[in-house]
């Protein structure tokens, strides 16, 4: 496999707010919490390069935020060759700024572990190269391999720092369709409980629910659109964007998704029950916020569809399936402003 490696640097800009609860914390855990889109690995690194910096001078993971300061890091995202590879996508929206795709369920995001083709990035390289075009875009967020939906990429490096310091300041709002064995206690909720990577079954990671030492701080909503005694369907909104968060806090609430298995989900679905469904993020051109939907696959409509569920008389399972009226941007409004 060929790596041709271009970087891309800029810096990204933290104040420490001197009202935290937790103060004072380390560093690296108010990175990590304020990065969501960065692995733990890859903030130490950022740490062992002195490419974090606090009121100007390099710092260690361990280095105590007691509020008020300035924190810097340097982010670097290397945009390396990956083979052309063929895998069908939907564009859901393009622009010389970015693209918007509806990722199938069952393919992984970008090459790792030895697989090098017939991932999404693999498909999108493809997508470019058949056009002549040059463009390589950069993924802003990463999806499991066997959640479908919504993804969004930066086209240019341009648009790539404008998003990525506003995914950095959660100024996205993100929607995941989810659907869970039974109904739950209360049609609309949240869970807020900690999230703590742990080892799985064999050499599978997955993250447990609960106050524990090194636990992360995540919150989700969710509120119920159509339910019976079988199954419901859930709207869920991220907070924070914590790794398997939906799938640990749905399984932390008794009713992990149908399908997955990791977190104790049951049912013949042959994944997690799991759709990337709705996006509202500042377009890099305007700063404007655009919205985006990413219509449900086929084997949800089909389970959704076997489950039988209120409001049958939607035979299909899109945007009409819901058994009451429900907009995203006002669910979110409501949670925002209580």
């Amino acid at each position: 496999m060929r790596r041709d490696f271009s970087e891309r640097q800029y810096t990204l800009d933290f104040e420490v707010d001197p009202s935290l609860r937790d103060l004072p914390l380390r560093a690296d855990i108010f990175l990590a919490r304020r990065m969501p889109f960065r692995s733990r690995h890859q903030l130490q690194k950022a740490f062992h390069r002195r490419e974090v910096l606090v009121d100007g001078r390099p710092a260690v993971p361990s280095h105590r935020l007691r509020g008020g300061e300035r924190v810097q890091v340097l982010v670097e995202d290397r945009a390396q060759h990956i083979p052309p590879g063929e895998v069908r996508f939907e564009v859901l929206h393009e622009d010389d700024e970015v693209l918007a795709i509806n990722k199938p369920a069952g393919v992984m995001m970008h090459p790792a572990g030895g697989v090098l083709s017939g991932t999404l990035l693999n498909a999108v390289h493809h997508y470019f190269e058949a056009r002549g075009s040059p463009v390589r875009p950069v993924l802003l967020q990463r999806l499991d391999k066997d959640t479908s939906g919504l993804v969004l990429m930066a086209k240019n490096d341009t648009a790539h720092r404008f998003l990525y310091r506003h995914l950095a300041r959660r100024a996205f709002d993100k929607i995941y369709l989810a659907v869970v064995p039974g109904r739950m206690e209360t049609p609309d909720g949240s869970c807020a409980a900690p999230l703590l990577a742990v080892k799985g079954e064999g050499a599978r990671q997955r993250m447990a629910a609960g106050e524990r030492p090194g636990a992360q701080a995540a919150l989700t909503y969710y509120t119920t659109l159509a339910a019976n005694s079988q199954a419901s369907l859930l709207g869920v909104l991220l907070m924070t964007g914590r790794h398997h968060q939906i799938r640990a806090h749905m399984a932390h609430l008794g009713h992990p998704l149908i399908g997955d298995t990791l977190y104790g989900g049951g049912g013949d679905f042959p994944r997690q029950a799991l759709h990337s469904y709705w996006l509202r993020f500042p377009h890099p051109l305007d700063q404007e916020p655009r919205e985006l939907t990413a219509p449900i696959p086929e084997d949800l409509q089909s389970l959704l569809g076997a489950l039988r569920p209120a409001g049958s008389h939607a035979r299909t399972w899109d945007s009409g399936c819901i058994s009451r009226p429900w907009n995203p941007r006002t669910w979110i409004g409501t949670i925002r402003n209580p």
